[in-house]
């Protein structure tokens, strides 16, 4: 080409992109010289890319051009055009290494290229396809395809079903067929080859699903389809006896056959089974309840003329009735009059059962007033006036409207938002859209407010609603007091962080870890934030070093400079060999304990071992370093059978047994009766108190003496019959351990003597092992049944004496009595103010509204709404609930607990109590008394919402019953005027708290009682139709007997007003909380069961859900994914049926609150004989688990975006998660494995 030509050619192409003015690069032959990395870099900002030599257009992935690559002939120059100088060799010995190790040695080349053939490798083989094919021996081409990570499919293996056999095969890239060699699909884990060859159908079922696979017989037709799902409910796969077909699981017979069978009579029994009926014609002329009497006892119903199901519901055939045509035979059917156009549509739903629930169409089209035509009476006009209201106002004008049309276009409005959607998106003026959408209550939160911190910055803006930002227009949070979409934009470090915390907030620099923990706080101490120079993440005051620069170190001396550990022990091999108390107090003053061998920090704090060597020792080795070595005979400490072992457990129980000494023979458990004397018009109490004094009461209507007893002669009668029982059996055990001693050496007897004392007692020699040692028999015997009868009796004695019996305080007249009024006069009184007898033990019921209202003069809060929420429910006529306002003055011995994601805890002992019932002896409010409760301070509620106030409201609805939390009132801190909720006292603090406490001795027994606690007040909240919304064990409180939820509704800071956002925000704590929540659906009662499925597995496994992970964007797209906490194996199989179905993606798929409980208490049972060895865990007492620092537990903000729709993952072993997906992606990582700590996975 002349170089005219070429000028011309080029012009044409110029002239061609330059219509939409394109930029173009020349791709010169120098470039071939660069990576393909540097060649897209270099030519990434030009829209076409032209050839030097040929001018034609270049692929811009490929970056080379392909009409002179096909041209070239020398393949080392088209390798060269197409990789650059990038370019691996694939030597014949790499074929040794598995998949991993190639894609790890090779991920960093453009190209490779096979040095056997000098064929191109894709990235994704990492073999040559070329020599695979040509290469016969399959073990060769395995190899090839694999290297030596691949195994062979056993013919045994047919025996597990596919579960076990995909955990067998899961780690190997590649399976092969022992009988044929074929390569074998690893997600199948069986020989297609061979299946195929198979003619036996059972063999070949057998190949395909293992042993777990069950026949459907034609006997099983004449079962309803719930008794067949109960049959083969455990079953893998079902499969037809006649036809060998795959049977849906939930159908439960065999479509195949079904679609075969051309008698509708045998069609139906293999659908439904023997209990079906036929609705016959002449059953039109009973009535409804004579149709539902005769056709109850069926779980189908078909349809005589067109065999379809009938709803039993309405008991009529839906497909008959539309087809026919006459009137006269839909005599049933209601007539619709002119009338009922007046009632709404609630009201004519109700008056035809919804039969009708539409006006008539053609009387409809013939009217022109709107809304006489759809709305009937019940609407209302919004005037263009009201946009100037709030919208509480609003809410508040049209609440008792079913219907709200705009003045303007006549269109409906939404009561959820109350402005009209069509004339906002007219509108352009935002000052004009935000007035028709907040009202004039909205503030614009200007540029120069970002120097204020955020104390300053709340309280410009606490009076104001809305806050909208100056640069965006957008709403900003009155949580954060930023604007979170600008502050997502701006890339500045400092930028960012001056707008989030305003000028007050320092940098904590590297060099600041050569200070101890005081000067560090000392120098930080007037910051209010503290960020990490090394990765801008914020500090924790009270540790002052960067957790997540700390979990990244590796140099162990620099994470304990960092940490400030004053104090390090070194675990030593030969320390394995003492026990577990003896390294405990070797190692008790060490803030840190380092393991000598592998140079790892001990976690296991219970056991004192290191578990990266426990997990690579043998078994042998792994009891030496959980149990220690028995110092004279060098066995494991819990097997050992020597005399010295014994005699040390033996001085251990004398002195367990001054305990017992001092615990049970100390006290009587006895309490002595106190007699009083009744008037029958008072009730229990004042009769209690007008009476106190005497000891003996001469009842009115008989004139007889009685006495009246303060203790329950029942509960009595029970514990001394237990108590009867178990010191029954003590004394066979004490008077074994007696005969173990030489009454004149007053040592044990020689073993062949103590060998005859076991073998001749018949009641304790069946409980023994009798192939174990005789020292080990004796052992124990002291430690499995001795110590737990004594440890019971102390319990006992313990106890407290309540219970729910009745306690007499009438005469014995009151049984001779026949009228049912003077009966209830005697047993619970009457009231002086309406003379109306009492109906149980609380009074009268219906006079404490009056008795509230006179006293409404008399206190104020300061505060109209929380005024007016407690009045409200104080002229409620209720049983429980009740709300005070509680002066902050009664409260004494305030003690801090704890702090949660919006509130402190405290306890603190309220002087008068809660109010009991109304005395008629005093004319006021009898209480409890000094009673010990907690107040639960809320962060930044001097400006308290109604809509949080609301949710208090909801709260009180279920207040006091079944383990719910109870909520006594309300009040003030005078110093911080934040509001605080007075609440019952819970001894034994948070279920996370309890858990860490009773990790060695909680039993499987108290483990479901507290479950089955938990969702019995669930159950209580939902059937108020109630949702919780913040579920989680820092919401589940403990104490001496049952297990209670609180918290209800407050996952949300106590100024934020709900009603008034466009989203509403999502708080919580991420792990316990429904896929569907992340994503912003709003909360269902479908929802608190998905965080009770989570709750429920962390109280068998004490572990809190994902704690070795950051709680971040991909936790949450995890879970929306299908990732769960993993399940103990020890978890009984119901128990893990129903927390799977609880957390199920599908909130349809999930169970109610009352299937839960039915499930629970028919199963309840099957947990109480669970050993208790089963549930030892590697923590004490005084151990912190060990989580992730990003992990967070506490109610919080929570914003994501883009989360996909929620899906199950059936599989959670082969789950990968999205954090290190996104790092194979960008080249972060090598493999899929987590670069996190993995020591606290479950």
């Amino acid at each position: 080409m002349s170089i005219e030509e070429n000028i011309e050619e080029n012009t044409q192409l110029i002239n061609k992109y330059d219509v939409i003015e394109p930029k173009f690069g020349i791709f010169k032959t120098s470039d071939y010289d660069l990576s393909l990395k540097e060649r897209r870099a270099k030519y990434n900002n030009f829209d076409v890319i032209l050839c030097e030599d040929c001018n034609k257009e270049t692929n811009n992935y490929y970056c080379y051009c392909t009409y002179c690559y096909n041209k070239e002939t020398d393949i080392n120059k088209k390798r060269y055009m197409k990789f650059g100088s990038n370019v691996g060799t694939f030597n014949t010995s790499d074929y040794n290494l598995n998949l991993k190790e190639r894609r790890a040695k090779y991920k960093n080349f453009d190209g490779i290229i096979c040095g056997s053939c000098d064929n191109e490798i894709y990235h994704y083989n990492y073999y040559c396809t070329y020599c695979y094919n040509k290469e016969t021996d399959i073990i060769e081409k395995i190899y090839m395809k694999y290297g030596s990570n691949f195994e062979v499919l056993n013919i045994s293996d047919y025996n597990l079903d596919l579960k076990e056999r995909r955990a067998k095969y899961k780690n190997f890239d590649g399976i092969l067929c022992k009988n044929c060699n074929k390569e074998i699909d690893n997600y199948k884990c069986y020989c297609t080859y061979c299946y195929n060859k198979e003619t036996d159908i059972n063999k070949k079922f057998h190949m395909k699903y293992g042993s777990n696979f069950g026949i459907l017989y034609k006997s099983d037709y004449n079962l309803d389809v719930i008794e067949r799902k109960a049959k083969n409910i455990y079953f893998d796969i079902i499969l037809c006896e006649n036809c060998y077909k795959e049977i849906d699981n939930y159908n439960c017979y065999c479509t195949y056959c079904y679609d075969k069978e051309t008698d509708i009579n045998k069609r139906n029994h293999m659908k439904y089974g023997l209990n079906f009926g036929v609705f016959k014609g002449s059953d039109y002329y009973l009535s409804f309840e004579e149709r539902k009497l005769k056709y109850m006892n069926f779980n189908v119903i078909l349809c005589e003329k067109c065999h379809q199901e009938i709803d039993k519901q309405v008991y009529y055939c839906t497909f008959c009735y539309n087809e026919e045509t006459l009137s006269t035979k839909k005599q049933y059917v209601k007539y619709f009059k002119t009338s009922d156009y007046n009632l709404n549509l609630e009201e004519r739903i109700a008056k035809f059962k919804k039969k009708i629930n539409k006006p008539c169409l053609i009387c409809y089209n013939k009217i022109t007033n709107i809304k006489k035509q759809k709305y009937g009476s019940e609407y209302e006009i919004f005037k263009t006036s009201d946009y100037d209201l709030n919208l509480e106002k609003r809410e508040s004008k049209y609440k008792d409207f079913k219907i709200i049309l705009c003045e303007e276009c006549g269109r409906e409005i939404d009561k959820q938002v109350y402005y009209c959607l069509i004339c906002y998106n007219k509108i352009t003026d935002i000052n004009k859209q935000n007035h028709m959408k907040y009202g004039s209550e909205f503030e614009i939160f200007k540029t120069s407010d970002y120097d204020l911190n955020l104390e300053k910055r709340k309280a410009k803006y606490k009076d104001y609603k809305v806050i909208l930002c100056e640069t965006c227009d957008q709403k900003i949070s009155k949580h954060y007091y930023y604007c979170l979409i600008c502050y997502n934009k701006i890339t500045n470090i400092n930028k960012r962080n001056h707008m989030k915390y305003g000028l007050n907030f320092e940098w904590f620099k590297t060099s600041d870890y050569d200070l101890n923990l005081e000067k560090r706080k000392a120098k930080y101490k007037d910051f209010k934030i503290i960020l990490c120079e090394k990765c801008n993440r914020e500090i924790d005051k009270q540790l002052c070093y960067c957790k997540y620069c700390f979990i990244k170190e590796l140099n162990y001396d620099k994470k304990v400079q960092m940490k400030c550990v004053l104090k390090t022990g070194i675990l030593k091999t030969s320390d394995y060999d003492l026990s577990i108390n003896e390294k405990q107090t070797k190692f008790e003053n060490c803030d840190s304990i380092i393991c000598e061998k592998c140079n790892c920090e001990i976690i296991n704090l219970h056991y004192y071992r290191c578990d990266k060597c426990y997990s690579k020792a043998g078994n042998y080795e792994r009891w030496r370093m959980t149990f220690g070595i028995c110092k004279h005979c060098f066995d494991i400490n819990t097997t050992c059978n020597c005399i010295h072992s014994l005699n040390q457990l033996i001085t251990e129980f004398e002195k367990f047994n001054e305990i017992y000494e001092s615990k049970v023979n100390g006290n009587s458990i006895l309490k002595q009766p106190i007699t009083i004397i009744s008037d029958y018009d008072l009730n229990e109490d004042d009769r209690r108190e007008i009476y106190k004094d005497h000891n003996y009461i001469i009842c009115e209507k008989c004139n007889k003496i009685f006495s009246f007893n303060d203790y329950c002669h029942s509960c009595d009668d029970e514990k001394e019959k237990k108590l009867k029982e178990l010191q029954s059996e003590l004394r066979i055990f004490e008077n074994f351990y007696n005969e173990l001693y030489d009454k004149e050496t007053n040592n044990l007897k020689n073993s062949n003597e103590l060998r005859l004392i076991i073998q001749s007692n018949k009641y304790i020699y069946p409980k023994v092992n009798r192939f174990e040692g005789i020292h080990l028999q004796i052992k124990k015997v002291i430690t499995e049944y001795i110590m737990p009868i004594k440890s019971e009796l102390i319990a006992i004695k313990q106890s407290p004496e309540v219970c729910f019996h009745t306690i007499r305080s009438y005469c014995d007249c009151y049984y001779m009595e026949t009228d049912i009024s003077e009966k209830k006069r005697m047993e619970f009184g009457k009231c002086k103010e309406c003379l109306n007898i009492h109906e149980d033990l609380n009074g009268c019921l219906s006079c404490n509204p009056q008795r509230f209202q006179r006293d409404f003069n008399k206190w104020t809060s300061g505060n109209e709404i929380i005024d007016r929420l407690i009045q409200e429910n104080q002229l409620l006529v209720r049983r429980y609930g009740l709300l005070e306002w509680i002066p902050y003055d009664r409260f004494t011995n305030i003690n801090y607990i704890a702090e949660g994601g919006f509130a402190k805890v405290y306890s603190a002992t309220w002087i008068d109590g809660q109010i009991k019932k109304w005395s008629q002896l005093s004319n006021s409010w009898r209480r409890n008394g000094s009673t010990v409760v907690a107040l639960k301070v809320l962060n930044d509620s001097e400006n308290i919402s109604e809509d949080f106030l609301n949710e208090i409201k909801f709260f009180n609805e279920v207040s006091g019953y079944m383990c719910v939390i109870k909520c006594f009132g309300i009040t003030q801190d005078p110093i911080t005027y934040n509001y605080a909720l007075v609440l019952q006292y819970m001894e034994n603090g948070d279920l996370r708290k309890y858990l860490k406490q009773t990790v060695n001795t909680l039993t499987w027994k108290r483990r479901m009682s507290n479950i089955y606690d938990i969702c019995l007040a669930i159950d209580n909240i939902h059937k108020h139709r109630l949702m919780h919304k913040d579920l989680h064990p820092g919401n589940i409180f403990i104490d001496s007997t049952f297990a209670y939820i609180g918290d209800f509704g407050f996952c949300m800071p106590a100024n934020e007003n709900i009603k008034n956002s466009n989203k509403k925000n999502i708080y919580g704590v991420l792990p316990y909380m429904a896929p569907e929540i992340l994503r912003g659906k709003p909360h269902t009662l479908e929802s608190d069961i998905y965080s009770l499925g989570v709750i429920i597995n962390e109280v068998i496994t004490v572990i809190p859900p994902f704690n070795n992970q950051p709680h971040d964007q991909y936790l949450a797209l995890d879970i929306c994914r299908g990732l769960r906490p993993n399940i103990r194996v020890e978890t009984p199989d119901f128990l893990k049926e129903l927390i799977e179905k609880c957390w199920d993606a599908k909130p349809g798929n999930r169970p109610t609150s009352k299937e839960i409980l039915f499930k629970l208490s028919d199963n309840l049972s099957e947990c109480k004989n669970i050993p208790l060895i089963r549930l030892s865990y590697n923590f004490n007492k005084t151990n912190e688990i060990k989580s992730h620092p990003l992990a967070s537990y506490t109610s919080r903000l929570l914003k994501f975006q883009n989360l996909p729709e929620p899906i199950n993952c059936p599989n959670q072993q082969e789950f990968t998660s999205s954090r290190y997906i996104t790092k194979i992606e960008t080249e972060q990582v090598d493999t899929f494995h987590s670069d996190e700590c993995l020591e606290c996975v479950i």
